[in-house]
């Protein structure tokens, strides 16, 4: 009996010691967005990357492919840049894109942004393995001395980045000299090997009003 009293506190003292992660404490406006699977270009050396995520082969054969569903949350750092208002984006399965064109507001300021997984139409629970790569489309460009943008094909394998900002407040980024275009534009791949499926989603990342700061217009 002590001991399943005891078990019974560990796992409470455990539940109530989960940090929850900042940008789900704040309010949100949620509204439905188009999904997009098809027609999404990546590089051959990516879409290897992709398929050889740790765990994601049996017997050295590549696991079948599916698609899941995302949630992306914008949220204000400088009161008004989102226009006063935190959203909450759902996109279906394969995700879709973003035009930040039609949330931010022309003014100058920080925002944040995060991404939930959702597998089967729900959050992603327990986390599987999950990586994250980033084919950019924003332009290489100085700010002073300040150098922006990752350039012109060019892709990244930002996992340990991207888990580290989920844990808080999500991406910030800032819309002074379209800062946020550099930091952001261009297409996020999400790989969860799961179930014995390689589940895949994507977000991609622009802001319309800046066409000149993207690589593909």
């Amino acid at each position: 009996m002590k001991s399943v009293v005891l078990l019974v506190l560990v796992a409470v003292t455990l539940a109530s010691c989960t940090k929850v992660p900042r940008y789900k404490k704040k309010a949100y406006s949620e509204r439905a967005m188009n999904s997009v699977t098809a027609g999404v270009e990546l590089p051959v050396s990516l879409w290897a990357k992709l398929e050889a995520v740790p765990g994601a082969k049996a017997a050295n054969e590549p696991w079948p492919t599916k698609f899941f569903g995302i949630r992306v949350f914008l949220s204000e750092k400088n009161r008004g840049i989102l226009g006063g208002t935190n959203h909450e984006l759902v996109y279906g399965e394969g995700g879709g894109e973003l035009d930040l064109a039609d949330f931010l507001q022309t003014k100058n300021g920080s925002f944040h942004i995060a991404v939930e997984a959702m597998i089967e139409g729900r959050p992603e629970k327990p986390k599987p393995v999950r990586q994250v790569f980033y084919l950019s489309n924003a332009v290489k460009r100085h700010l002073g001395n300040e150098a922006v943008g990752a350039g012109c094909g060019t892709y990244h394998d930002i996992t340990g980045f991207f888990d580290g900002a989920m844990k808080s407040e999500g991406i910030q980024a800032n819309t002074t000299a379209g800062r946020h275009v550099s930091t952001l534009a261009g297409t996020y791949f999400f790989a969860i090997p799961y179930e014995h499926h390689l589940y895949l989603a994507h977000l991609t990342i622009k802001d319309s009003r800046f066409r000149v700061l993207h690589c593909r217009r």
